[in-house]
């Protein structure tokens, strides 16, 4: 499964525990025009943030879904 599959996979039951999620191409705008500031070094890259806006964790691999509802907590 490739990393996109693997992640809009992941959406339905992140939506469903109240988690927003964004899928951007870094390739093409607006993506593009996010790439420095979220300092992307490597593609796939996951970042999760906390309600307030904290990063909370920053991977290259898919995080498994428990990672990614813990880290949303803050």
């Amino acid at each position: 499964m490739n990393a996109l599959s693997a992640v809009r996979g992941l959406q339905p039951e992140l939506e469903a525990a109240g988690v927003n999620t964004l899928l951007l191409n870094i390739h093409q705008p607006p993506g593009s025009t996010l790439l420095e500031r979220f300092a992307f070094v490597s593609t796939p890259t996951y970042i999760v943030y906390s309600a307030a806006g904290t990063e909370t964790l920053r991977a290259n691999r898919t995080p498994a879904l428990a990672d990614i509802l813990a880290a949303a907590q803050g």
